[in-house]
């Protein structure tokens, strides 16, 4: 008789730890997504890996009259990268790809996530607050250097 009830013993017995191990699991899940919630690590580890882009931003250099452009224009790249912090300079590589004197213009690449353009041109906006010299203005943001070449009126 009790040979006839082992499989049945048995099913129940599986049956039990299957469910007991769902739950325990689910629990467990839910517990460790309320924790990298709480740390933010579950939008780092959840998002897609984006690859790295490039980008250039045409941009206008606004100075006084008595302002040097030349020498602000080759310390604009330094500015941005001090502005973008050390976690910013790693994500994001800003360089001055050309300048013209004549119609007050320069070329930025941005090479970095999407992310990056974004707080590049937001540290444009905002820099000539921070230093009171020129007025670096955004016009222009492209993916390919000869279209903003053309739009800057180089060729």
């Amino acid at each position: 008789m009790l040979m006839d009830l082992l499989p049945l013993i048995l099913s129940i017995v599986a049956i039990a730890i299957a469910i007991i191990s769902i739950v325990t699991i689910r629990y467990i899940y839910r517990y460790l997504y309320n924790l990298l919630e709480e740390l933010d690590i579950s939008t780092i580890i959840s998002r897609k890996k984006s690859k790295r882009v490039k980008r250039y931003i045409a941009i206008k250099i606004l100075c006084p009259e008595e302002t040097d452009i030349v020498t602000y224009i080759k310390s604009l790249s330094r500015d941005i990268n001090e502005l973008l912090g050390p976690i910013g300079r790693i994500r994001c590589g800003v360089t001055l790809i050309s300048f013209r004197a004549d119609k007050r213009r320069a070329i930025l690449r941005v090479v970095g996530y999407s992310e990056c353009v974004k707080h590049v041109l937001l540290i444009l906006s905002i820099q000539h607050l921070l230093k009171n010299q020129c007025i670096a203005i955004p016009i222009k943001t492209s993916g390919l250097l000869t279209r903003i070449r053309k739009f800057v009126g180089y060729k």
